[in-house]
């Protein structure tokens, strides 16, 4: 039992690390609307992570045989991807910064459980590391076995979200109290002294 659970802590882990968009749009949220907003969106991804890994280690792996639900969820997941860049494309473009929105805590839970359930990632991840982990259940398929897997996996990945959003939210903090704030250092600040501007 503690090989399972030390098994699905490192996978959970090494799932939460992995860069991606998850990761991305968590640290965004962080240094625009704080750790509340991050925290919020990666529980919401957890909500996702959480029904992948209990489908995965349940034995209930429904789009293994199906190659083009594989597709499906590919697509769609990188549909979403594609949208929010061209978002981000388009708003960049525009050269303005975005004012702050008021936006519900709910939509921070919501867009980090769509995201979470469609990312690419999590359906290969899942395929793949998800099947090693079957295998080191094999063992003993009982549901307290599934159950200390799934756990391990979920503590592992709010240890992460929770960590991820700290860290952010506190260079946040950082950067608005510093002496530097405002200011354009170097060269930049020699070229806006001389009128240029």
């Amino acid at each position: 039992m503690k090989l399972i659970f030390l098994s699905a802590f490192v996978a959970g882990l090494a799932y939460c690390a992995a860069p991606g968009v998850i990761n991305a749009e968590a640290l965004r949220r962080a240094l625009t609307r704080g750790f509340r907003a991050a925290l919020l969106f990666q529980v919401g991804a957890l909500v996702g992570d959480a029904l992948w890994a209990t489908a995965a280690l349940s034995g209930v792996v429904i789009i293994q045989p199906w190659t083009v639900l594989h597709g499906v969820l590919g697509i769609a997941g990188a549909l979403l991807l594609g949208w929010m860049a061209w978002g981000a494309l388009r708003d960049s473009l525009r050269g303005h910064v975005p004012a702050v929105l008021h936006v519900s805590r709910h939509d921070d839970l919501l867009l980090g459980t769509l995201l979470s359930l469609a990312n690419p990632f999590a359906v290969v991840f899942w395929l793949s590391v998800g099947g090693g982990l079957l295998r080191v259940s094999a063992l003993a398929p009982q549901l307290p076995t599934v159950a200390t897997a799934v756990g391990a996996f979920i503590l592992a990945a709010l240890i992460w979200s929770v960590l991820l959003a700290s860290l952010a939210s506190y260079g946040r903090t950082l950067s608005r109290q510093s002496p530097f704030a405002g200011s354009t250092p170097g060269p930049a600040c020699a070229w806006r002294c001389s009128g240029s501007v």
